[in-house]
């Protein structure tokens, strides 16, 4: 990423951040459903998705969010998988 620092008094300065993570964890975790079921017409955002993720390597809940890929989809008639990160 490069970064441009302007100031007034001097010349503007161009730097170069090189962000790196190391030990990264992939929480894992299946969101609670506010319901089951939606109306037909209804858009996947109607159902709010909740819980908590955990860390496999430490064995620690952490905080997180769950959300629909594309919460104003509408589901067609039947049984379907939808996704949510």
């Amino acid at each position: 990423m490069t970064v441009v620092i302007k100031s007034a008094n001097y010349e503007d300065i161009t730097l170069t951040v090189n962000v790196s993570a190391k030990n990264r964890i992939t929480p894992t975790g299946t969101p609670t459903l506010s319901k089951n079921a939606i109306i037909y017409g209804d858009a996947l955002n109607t159902i709010a998705l909740s819980g908590k993720l955990h860390d496999n390597a430490n064995n620690v809940d952490v905080d997180g969010t769950f959300e629909w890929v594309d919460g104003t989809h509408i589901p067609v008639v039947g049984n379907g998988t939808y996704a949510a990160e």
